[in-house]
C-alpha cells in the first residue's frame, strides 16, 4: 500500500513538472549588413536573401558541348552585396569555382571561393560588397573558363 502511494505521488509530481516545459527558443535573427559590411559574411546567415535578383548568369559546358552546370551572380537589394549560386548537373563534373573581384574604379583582381567541386551539387559563395567590379567562374578544365559578365 504504501508503495502505491509512492508511485501516485512521484507520478502526480512528474505530471506537474510536465506543466512547466519552457517554450522552445527562437531562432537566432538573421544578420543585416550592408556593402563591405557584408565581405566574407554567408549569404544564409544574413537577411541578404530579401529583395535579391539574379543580375547574370553563365551556362558551364564540358568539352563536348554538353550542359554541366550553371551560375548566377546575384545582387541583393537589402544589403547592397552581391554572390554566386552555382549548380553542377551531374555526377561527373569536376571543376572549381571562385568570384572575382575588383575595386570600382580599376585595380587587381582578387578571388574569392576558388573551390574545387566534384559530382552533381549546389555551392553558394559568400558575400561581396557591391562596389566592386564582380564576376563570377567555373574552370572545367584548361581552356573552359565559363565566366558570367562583369557588375
Amino acid at each position: 500500500m504504501l508503495l502505491r502511494r509512492i508511485i501516485v505521488f512521484l507520478s502526480t509530481i512528474l505530471l506537474g513538472l510536465g506543466a512547466f516545459v519552457l517554450p522552445a527558443s527562437p531562432a537566432a535573427a538573421a544578420v543585416h549588413c550592408v556593402n563591405f559590411g557584408c565581405d566574407g559574411l554567408k549569404v544564409a546567415d544574413t537577411d541578404c536573401k530579401a529583395n535579391a535578383y539574379v543580375i547574370t548568369g553563365t551556362k558551364v559546358l564540358d568539352s563536348a558541348g554538353a550542359v554541366v552546370g550553371r551560375g548566377d551572380l546575384y545582387y541583393s537589394v537589402t544589403c547592397h552585396a552581391m554572390w554566386a549560386d552555382f549548380t553542377s548537373l551531374t555526377a561527373g563534373f569536376s571543376g572549381s569555382v571562385y568570384l572575382e573581384f575588383s575595386p570600382e574604379y580599376g585595380g587587381v583582381n582578387e578571388q574569392r571561393a576558388n573551390l574545387g567541386i566534384t559530382g552533381a551539387q549546389n555551392y553558394v559563395t559568400t558575400l561581396v560588397g557591391w562596389q566592386r567590379s564582380v564576376r563570377f567562374c567555373a574552370v572545367t578544365g584548361m581552356p573552359n573558363a565559363f565566366c558570367t559578365l562583369w557588375r
